[in-house]
Protein backbone atom coordinates (compact mmCIF):
# COMPACT_ATOMS: atom_id res chain seq x y z
CA UNK A 1 0.00 0.00 0.00
CA UNK A 2 1.59 3.42 -0.81
CA UNK A 3 1.28 5.92 1.78
CA UNK A 4 -0.95 9.11 0.66
CA UNK A 5 1.77 11.23 0.29
CA UNK A 6 3.79 9.53 -2.03
CA UNK A 7 0.73 9.04 -4.58
CA UNK A 8 0.38 13.17 -4.36
CA UNK A 9 3.58 13.42 -5.46
CA UNK A 10 3.66 11.03 -8.33
CA UNK A 11 0.27 12.41 -9.51
CA UNK A 12 2.18 16.08 -9.29
CA UNK A 13 5.24 14.79 -10.88
CA UNK A 14 3.32 13.97 -13.97
CA UNK A 15 1.24 16.80 -14.37
CA UNK A 16 4.46 18.90 -14.29
CA UNK A 17 5.75 16.83 -16.88
CA UNK A 18 2.28 17.51 -19.08
CA UNK A 19 2.00 21.18 -18.06
CA UNK A 20 4.82 23.42 -19.88
CA UNK A 21 4.17 26.41 -17.49
CA UNK A 22 5.02 24.34 -14.62
CA UNK A 23 8.75 25.31 -14.14
CA UNK A 24 11.09 24.86 -11.10
CA UNK A 25 14.88 26.34 -11.47
CA UNK A 26 17.79 24.34 -12.48
CA UNK A 27 18.82 22.24 -9.91
CA UNK A 28 15.71 22.23 -7.09
CA UNK A 29 15.63 19.89 -4.51
CA UNK A 30 18.21 18.11 -5.93
CA UNK A 31 20.86 18.55 -2.87
CA UNK A 32 19.99 19.54 0.99
CA UNK A 33 23.45 21.58 0.96
CA UNK A 34 21.25 23.47 -1.22
CA UNK A 35 18.47 24.72 0.56
CA UNK A 36 17.52 27.29 2.60
CA UNK A 37 16.13 26.35 6.26
CA UNK A 38 13.58 28.53 8.42
CA UNK A 39 10.82 29.08 9.89
CA UNK A 40 7.36 29.07 7.94
CA UNK A 41 4.23 31.53 8.74
CA UNK A 42 1.33 29.30 9.47
CA UNK A 43 -0.37 30.79 6.17
CA UNK A 44 2.30 29.49 3.70
CA UNK A 45 2.35 26.03 6.06
CA UNK A 46 -1.19 25.85 6.04
CA UNK A 47 -1.43 25.86 2.10
CA UNK A 48 1.45 23.49 1.64
CA UNK A 49 -0.30 20.98 4.33
CA UNK A 50 -3.46 21.13 2.47
CA UNK A 51 -2.20 20.48 -0.85
CA UNK A 52 0.01 17.55 0.42
CA UNK A 53 -1.25 15.94 4.00
CA UNK A 54 -2.96 13.20 4.01
CA UNK A 55 -6.15 14.62 6.50
CA UNK A 56 -5.88 17.91 4.17
CA UNK A 57 -6.21 19.87 7.54
CA UNK A 58 -4.36 22.20 9.73
CA UNK A 59 -5.01 21.19 13.85
CA UNK A 60 -5.59 23.88 16.34
CA UNK A 61 -2.43 24.84 18.19
CA UNK A 62 0.21 25.80 15.69
CA UNK A 63 3.42 27.13 17.22
CA UNK A 64 6.00 27.21 14.27
CA UNK A 65 6.54 25.64 11.38
CA UNK A 66 10.39 24.80 9.75
CA UNK A 67 10.49 24.47 5.93
CA UNK A 68 12.95 24.17 3.13
CA UNK A 69 13.44 26.38 0.35
CA UNK A 70 15.62 25.94 -2.62
CA UNK A 71 15.74 28.97 -4.95
CA UNK A 72 12.36 30.52 -2.78
CA UNK A 73 10.05 28.10 -3.53
CA UNK A 74 9.06 25.90 -0.34
CA UNK A 75 9.75 22.50 -1.04
CA UNK A 76 9.02 20.91 2.44
CA UNK A 77 7.04 21.28 5.43
CA UNK A 78 7.19 20.20 9.23
CA UNK A 79 4.30 21.70 11.30
CA UNK A 80 4.86 21.81 15.52
CA UNK A 81 2.46 22.42 18.22
CA UNK A 82 0.51 21.69 21.39
CA UNK A 83 -0.33 18.30 21.82
CA UNK A 84 -3.89 17.33 20.64
CA UNK A 85 -5.95 16.42 22.90
CA UNK A 86 -3.64 18.23 25.49
CA UNK A 87 -4.00 14.67 27.43
CA UNK A 88 -1.08 13.74 25.32
CA UNK A 89 1.14 15.93 27.25
CA UNK A 90 0.08 14.14 30.59
CA UNK A 91 0.09 10.85 29.30
CA UNK A 92 3.79 10.91 27.78
CA UNK A 93 5.82 11.23 30.90
CA UNK A 94 2.83 10.10 33.73
CA UNK A 95 2.36 13.66 34.27
CA UNK A 96 5.80 14.76 34.03
CA UNK A 97 6.35 18.56 32.65
CA UNK A 98 3.50 18.03 30.30
CA UNK A 99 4.40 21.71 29.20
CA UNK A 100 7.64 20.55 27.62
CA UNK A 101 6.02 18.44 25.29
CA UNK A 102 5.82 19.47 21.86
CA UNK A 103 4.13 17.77 19.13
CA UNK A 104 4.55 17.15 15.47
CA UNK A 105 0.82 17.93 14.12
CA UNK A 106 1.62 17.23 10.35
CA UNK A 107 4.34 17.75 7.61
CA UNK A 108 4.83 16.83 3.88
CA UNK A 109 7.22 17.37 0.70
CA UNK A 110 7.00 18.35 -2.76
CA UNK A 111 7.79 15.48 -5.50
CA UNK A 112 11.07 17.51 -6.27
CA UNK A 113 12.56 17.44 -3.24
CA UNK A 114 15.18 16.17 -1.79
CA UNK A 115 14.15 12.16 -1.02
CA UNK A 116 15.75 13.01 2.71
CA UNK A 117 14.01 16.12 3.37
CA UNK A 118 11.50 14.95 6.01
CA UNK A 119 14.24 13.13 8.02
CA UNK A 120 16.22 16.69 7.60
CA UNK A 121 13.01 18.81 8.82
CA UNK A 122 12.32 16.74 11.43
CA UNK A 123 16.35 16.96 12.81
CA UNK A 124 15.64 20.93 12.16
CA UNK A 125 12.37 20.86 14.27
CA UNK A 126 14.27 19.29 16.87
CA UNK A 127 16.78 21.60 17.29
CA UNK A 128 14.20 24.60 16.92
CA UNK A 129 12.03 22.59 20.20
CA UNK A 130 14.77 22.10 22.42
CA UNK A 131 16.05 25.94 21.83
CA UNK A 132 12.49 26.91 22.89
CA UNK A 133 13.27 24.39 26.38
CA UNK A 134 11.25 21.29 25.30
CA UNK A 135 12.00 17.70 26.47
CA UNK A 136 10.49 15.63 23.58
CA UNK A 137 8.57 15.55 20.56
CA UNK A 138 5.67 13.32 19.65
CA UNK A 139 4.13 12.18 16.17
CA UNK A 140 1.61 9.89 15.19
CA UNK A 141 1.29 7.59 12.11
CA UNK A 142 -2.06 6.62 10.71
CA UNK A 143 -2.25 3.19 8.59
CA UNK A 144 -5.25 4.37 7.13
CA UNK A 145 -2.92 6.71 4.78
CA UNK A 146 -0.46 3.71 4.40
CA UNK A 147 1.79 4.67 7.28
CA UNK A 148 3.79 3.29 9.53
CA UNK A 149 6.34 6.17 10.47
CA UNK A 150 8.97 5.64 7.68
CA UNK A 151 10.66 8.98 8.29
CA UNK A 152 10.57 8.72 12.23
CA UNK A 153 12.07 5.42 11.82
CA UNK A 154 15.08 6.41 9.94
CA UNK A 155 15.17 9.53 12.36
CA UNK A 156 15.49 7.18 15.65
CA UNK A 157 12.57 7.97 16.90
CA UNK A 158 11.35 5.93 19.72
CA UNK A 159 7.95 4.09 18.83
CA UNK A 160 5.91 3.83 21.57
CA UNK A 161 2.96 1.33 20.04
CA UNK A 162 -0.70 2.33 19.06
CA UNK A 163 -2.91 4.74 20.57
CA UNK A 164 -5.48 3.02 22.49
CA UNK A 165 -8.88 2.27 21.47
CA UNK A 166 -11.54 4.78 22.11
CA UNK A 167 -14.69 5.91 20.70
CA UNK A 168 -15.18 9.52 18.30
CA UNK A 169 -18.39 11.12 17.79
CA UNK A 170 -19.57 12.06 14.14
CA UNK A 171 -21.99 14.94 13.04
CA UNK A 172 -24.71 14.21 10.89
CA UNK A 173 -22.48 15.83 7.96
CA UNK A 174 -20.06 13.05 8.90
CA UNK A 175 -17.68 15.50 10.43
CA UNK A 176 -15.51 14.29 12.87
CA UNK A 177 -15.98 16.31 16.16
CA UNK A 178 -12.95 17.01 18.64
CA UNK A 179 -12.65 19.21 21.72
CA UNK A 180 -15.95 19.89 24.00
CA UNK A 181 -19.42 19.45 22.63
CA UNK A 182 -22.81 18.28 23.65
CA UNK A 183 -24.10 14.76 22.19
CA UNK A 184 -26.67 15.60 19.86
CA UNK A 185 -29.62 13.60 18.20
CA UNK A 186 -28.53 12.56 14.11
CA UNK A 187 -24.46 11.66 15.97
CA UNK A 188 -23.04 8.75 15.63
CA UNK A 189 -20.71 6.72 17.50
CA UNK A 190 -17.70 5.40 15.80
CA UNK A 191 -14.17 3.57 16.89
CA UNK A 192 -11.44 6.32 15.91
CA UNK A 193 -8.55 4.41 14.19
CA UNK A 194 -5.24 3.57 16.26
CA UNK A 195 -2.25 5.02 15.13
CA UNK A 196 1.53 4.27 15.80
CA UNK A 197 2.83 6.85 18.50
CA UNK A 198 6.58 7.89 17.99
CA UNK A 199 8.43 9.77 20.18
CA UNK A 200 12.17 12.22 20.33
CA UNK A 201 13.84 13.19 23.63
CA UNK A 202 15.32 16.32 23.23
CA UNK A 203 18.31 18.31 25.10
CA UNK A 204 21.18 17.33 26.68
CA UNK A 205 22.20 13.58 27.21
CA UNK A 206 21.56 13.99 30.90
CA UNK A 207 18.30 15.35 30.13
CA UNK A 208 17.09 12.74 27.60
CA UNK A 209 18.45 10.13 29.98
CA UNK A 210 16.35 11.36 32.65
CA UNK A 211 13.50 11.80 30.49
CA UNK A 212 13.60 8.08 29.00
CA UNK A 213 13.56 7.15 32.74
CA UNK A 214 10.11 8.71 33.00
CA UNK A 215 8.72 7.74 29.94
CA UNK A 216 5.29 6.31 30.71
CA UNK A 217 4.93 4.90 26.91
CA UNK A 218 6.02 1.67 26.22
CA UNK A 219 9.19 1.65 23.88
CA UNK A 220 8.55 -1.31 21.01
CA UNK A 221 9.82 -2.85 17.49
CA UNK A 222 9.29 -0.50 14.74
CA UNK A 223 6.05 -2.00 12.85
CA UNK A 224 6.97 -2.93 8.99
CA UNK A 225 4.74 -2.04 5.83
CA UNK A 226 2.52 -5.24 4.76
CA UNK A 227 4.22 -4.29 0.91
CA UNK A 228 7.59 -2.57 0.89
CA UNK A 229 6.96 -0.18 -2.11
CA UNK A 230 5.97 3.27 -0.40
Amino acid sequence: MKCHQRVVRERDELESVLDPLFSLPPGAGKSLDDCDVREVSFRDAKAFILRYEWLGTMPSGFRTAVGAYWRGHLGGVVDLGSPNPMQIAKSVFGGWRPESVMQVHRGAGAWWAHPHTASFLLAMAAKVSASRGYRCMVAFSDPMAGEVGTVYQASNWLCCGMTAKRPDYVSASGKRLVGNFKVEEGMRRVERPRKWRYVCLLGSRGQRREALGRLAWPVVDYPKREVENA
